[in-house]
C-alpha cells in the first residue's frame, strides 16, 4: 500500500477519534442507572441510587427519575417518594413526585422503544462536592403491588452551576 494512502487512512482514524472524544466530552451526564423490576413493584421495595464524583469540583446537578413502563400499567399516574441524603447526614429531603404515565385521554406519555415507554420526571437539584456521596431512595406510595413498571432509573446531569 502506498505511503500516501496509509497517511490518509491514519489521518481519517485520528480525526474520527478526536470527534468521538469531543462528543463524549460534551455529555453532562454524571450518573445514570436503572433498577429492573421483575414481578411487580411492592410498596415495601426501596430502590437505592448512590451518586458520587470524587474527580470533579463542587457543582449542582439536575436530577431526574426515569420510568420504563408497559401498556399494562393500570393507572394514569404513579406516585413516588424520593428521599435524598448526603453522606454526612446534614441534608435530607423527602419529596413526593406525581409521575403522569398516561395523559387525560389515555395516551402514553414519553418516548417508546418497542413495548416499553419511558418518561422522565424532575427531582430537586442536588449539590455534590468531591467529598460527598448523595443517596437517593425511591419507593412508590400506591396501594399494594404495582404492575407494568419494568425499570426505574435516576439520572444526574451537571447543570453548569458550581458551589461556592
Amino acid at each position: 500500500m502506498p505511503i500516501r494512502a496509509k497517511m490518509t487512512r491514519t489521518a481519517n482514524k485520528a480525526s474520527s477519534l478526536i470527534l468521538l472524544l469531543l462528543l463524549c466530552a460534551c455529555d453532562n451526564t454524571l450518573y445514570h442507572k436503572f433498577h429492573d423490576i421483575e414481578d411487580g413493584w411492592s410498596s415495601s421495595d426501596t430502590l437505592t441510587y448512590t451518586i458520587c464524583d470524587p474527580l470533579a469540583g463542587s457543582h449542582i446537578c439536575d436530577a431526574y427519575i426515569e420510568l420504563r413502563t408497559t401498556a399494562d400499567y393500570p393507572y394514569r399516574k404513579l406516585w413516588l417518594r424520593a428521599e435524598t441524603d448526603n453522606a454526612h447526614g446534614s441534608i435530607r429531603t423527602t419529596d413526593t413526585i406525581c409521575c403522569e404515565i398516561f395523559d387525560s385521554i389515555g395516551i402514553h406519555n414519553g418516548s417508546t422503544a418497542g413495548l416499553l415507554y419511558q418518561t422522565r420526571h424532575r427531582l430537586p437539584q442536588i449539590e455534590l462536592s468531591p467529598t460527598d456521596t448523595v443517596t437517593i431512595e425511591i419507593t412508590h406510595i400506591m396501594d399494594g403491588n404495582v404492575s407494568g413498571v419494568r425499570s426505574v432509573g435516576v439520572k444526574a446531569e451537571r447543570c453548569g452551576r458550581h458551589l461556592p
